[in-house]
């Protein structure tokens, strides 16, 4: 192999300097392709290993909304979120601290989980999804028991969509595992292992390729679902039966992702082929925190909760859009008389299609280079306006919709009305004006976290001293990344208690309130985040994330 032979005439010879090398890559490669040769065994690996993740987790993403929202209620995935999903996180991350704590290396736990989701999707598919009604309680259960709105008169209709998830249990089984396999492996452990492997400069050329590579896996999937979903539109079965047989392709595809790993480890991370600059010559004994402290250590620095803060408000903010959107899924598949599985896999699909590729063409952009052009903040600060603002325009349509058909005759009511009836207004058409802005927001806030966010994350994470990078990515992109959505599903949980009912755009007024707070929340970690980013850049230092343990642990040697 040419690249191979070019990395072992390169290594032989003296190797450059980070600096010397980062110059030949600006001066050598394209503006869209700035990947050295030397560079390209450990850039594909990296790369296909970030596709097939990716592509994972993107099938899983459409599997399991369209198995949740058409064997139970979109409110469903709220009571998932904020108790099996949350408890299962809270595991996951404290079994990583655990695991990191006694010195297990990044390479076990990712050879680990690999091999653990692989066996799990393949027995998935061939046992439980089998027996899945021999061993669940009948499927009419829970809808005879709220028929005829016997619930709804005591004040229980909120808790419609809590019964069907324990009554259709395998199926929240399968959400929970998909939900751990997006936090756990794809922006955990991949991530984890991008920032580890890469120093700063080498990850800021090398993020925007990897989403690319992403986004790629992103289209594919949805074109793939948009082709079944449109083949089966009145037949909800052969969609079932299609992701249960897609499963053991799935978990191939995770003994795949094993063995590129470990040839990445074994055969090209050992061999430097170019000298670090400014690295840190203290103790060559990595610090060790306890499980406990470094949970501690991340509250008590500013900069790992200001992270923490912005990938929770992130969770919160597209939660809270994106379960309203649900509901409209759900009732514009019953205006058109069309099994909810059908309309949801054709919506979700449809989304992934547009996401990825307009995702793929800003990562294209000149905006990739935003932060090292015109600064962390330029590119920062995307994510939260935009986010806001499409999640403004959405909850508005609802509010609008909600008015339109509402006997009140109050000034807000009057207002609304006015504003609706701009245009002809009919409920059809008022709810498939509901679904397609929803979808538009939903597309526009996932765009912006991977064309943005993500590449803003992963930045600050790399300048994180490298003893503690790993920790605390488990914290704040692990705990703090399911934290948001379990915060978010409370949230609405409370409301539909409040409003009494299983649809939660009738609290749309507090669910806007939410999000503008959240969203302030945000945009202030995001400022400091972008201060304190750009004076260690300045400087050549890392981030002053600083643990009590390791001081003192200096102190008594000293």
């Amino acid at each position: 192999m040419d690249s191979s032979k070019l990395a072992e005439d390169y290594k032989n010879k003296s190797l450059p300097t980070e600096e010397e090398h980062e110059k030949r890559a600006a001066e050598e490669c394209s503006t869209f392709f700035r990947v050295l040769k030397v560079e390209y065994p450990k850039f594909f690996c990296l790369g296909v290993l970030g596709f097939i993740t990716s592509f994972i987790y993107s099938t899983l993403r459409d599997a399991k909304d369209t198995l949740i929202i058409g064997k139970m209620l979109p409110t469903s995935i709220q009571y998932l979120k904020s108790s099996a999903v949350l408890l299962f996180t809270i595991m996951f991350g404290f079994m990583f601290q655990y695991l990191m704590s006694k010195g297990v290396k990044m390479r076990t736990i990712m050879l680990g989980a690999h091999i653990g989701f692989g066996i799990y999707f393949v027995v998935y598919s061939v046992v439980i999804f089998s027996i899945a009604e021999k061993i669940e309680p009948y499927k009419f259960l829970v809808a005879d028991m709220f028929r005829d709105a016997k619930m709804h008169t005591r004040g229980l209709q909120f808790l419609e969509g809590l019964f069907y998830m324990i009554n259709f249990w395998t199926c929240s089984l399968f959400y929970v595992s998909a939900e751990m396999w997006g936090s756990f492996v794809l922006s955990l452990l991949f991530f984890g292992c991008v920032n580890e492997l890469c120093l700063l400069k080498q990850a800021l050329r090398f993020y925007p390729l990897f989403l690319i590579f992403a986004n790629v896996a992103l289209t594919l999937s949805g074109v793939m679902g948009l082709c079944v979903s449109l083949l089966n539109k009145t037949s909800k079965e052969n969609i079932i039966i299609f992701y249960r047989y897609f499963l053991i392709l799935l978990g191939i595809l995770c003994g795949v992702s094993f063995f590129i790993y470990k040839y990445l480890m074994d055969k090209i991370i050992p061999y430097p082929i170019y000298i670090a600059s400014n690295p840190t010559y203290t103790k060559k004994t990595k610090t060790k925190v306890g499980m406990v402290a470094g949970i501690v250590a991340a509250f008590s620095n500013p900069i790992i909760l200001a992270l923490s803060l912005s990938v929770l408000s992130y969770g919160v903010v597209t939660n809270l859009t994106e379960g309203a959107g649900n509901m409209a899924i759900a009732d514009y598949a019953e205006i058109q008389e069309m099994p909810k599985e059908s309309m949801t896999m054709i919506t979700k699909a449809i989304q992934q299609v547009v996401v990825g590729i307009v995702t793929g063409i800003v990562l294209m952009s000149p905006m990739k280079s935003f932060i090292q052009k015109k600064g962390w903040l330029s590119l920062g600060l995307v994510s939260p306006i935009l986010s806001l603002i499409g999640s403004t325009i959405f909850f508005g349509c609802i509010w609008i919709n909600s008015k339109m058909v509402s006997t009140d005759k109050n000034l807000l009511t009057r207002f609304a009305k006015s504003i609706g009836s701009i245009m002809p207004w009919t409920l059809k058409g008022a709810k498939l004006v509901e679904l397609v802005i929803s979808m538009i927001v939903v597309m526009t806030i996932k765009i912006m976290k991977y064309a943005a966010f993500d590449i803003c994350k992963e930045a600050v994470g790399v300048k994180i001293p490298k003893e503690h990078r790993s920790r605390f990515k488990g914290i704040y992109d692990g705990v703090f990344g399911k934290l948001g959505k379990s915060f978010a599903s409370i949230t609405q949980i409370v409301l539909l208690s409040i409003f009494n009912t299983s649809d939660i755009r009738k609290s749309v007024a507090v669910t806007f309130t939410t999000t503008v707070l959240v969203s302030s929340i945000w945009l202030y970690a995001t400022v400091y985040l972008g201060t304190n980013y750009s004076k260690a850049v300045r400087e050549g230092k890392d981030l002053p994330v600083l643990v009590s343990e390791s001081k003192e642990k200096e102190k008594a040697t000293a």
